[in-house]
């Protein structure tokens, strides 16, 4: 499995070292890259690994880079507990395991990786949850519906 990674500039040391002293080849290390560009890469991937701490506030949250992964239609592979947890096994658009767990982890990718008729499915369900949930033009209209509702 070919592995590429876009780490936030404070995490590619660690990870590039981390890949050098344990002899992890099929990982590559790129970027940091402006936004543009990291969406189209991602554009290009089959899925996007999406991994938090196992800590309480990071299952409340809903990072920007799910919203991103969503957005590319892209299905998710994640390493969460929490809010994004529920919501990729509720809508199916993606696999997911417990944080800081890397053998489930590991496993998922595999699944992904020798069951590529998912790749397909989740693909189009990401992107309709999407739009449903997250897209701007949509988000605009349920507000001011909502302002209108109480402004009658």
């Amino acid at each position: 499995v070919q592995t590429c990674a876009l780490p936030i500039c404070s995490e590619k040391n660690y990870a590039t070292n981390y890949i050098k002293n344990n002899n992890l080849n099929n990982i590559k290390i790129f970027g940091p890259f402006n936004s543009n560009t990291t969406l189209n890469i991602i554009k290009k991937s089959k899925a996007c690994l999406l991994t938090l701490k196992n800590e309480k506030i990071f299952s409340l949250t809903i990072p920007n880079k799910f919203q991103t992964y969503l957005y590319a239609g892209k299905p998710i592979i994640a390493s969460v507990n929490g809010e994004v947890s529920k919501i990729i096994k509720k809508k199916k658009i993606g696999f997911v395991d417990k944080a800081e767990d890397s053998e489930l982890l590991k496993k998922n990718i595999l699944k992904l990786f020798f069951n590529r008729k998912y790749i397909k499915n989740m693909s189009i369900t990401s992107r309709r949850f999407y739009k449903k949930n997250y897209d701007i033009n949509t988000q605009s209209i349920k507000l001011l519906n909502i302002f209108k509702e109480n402004n009658e």
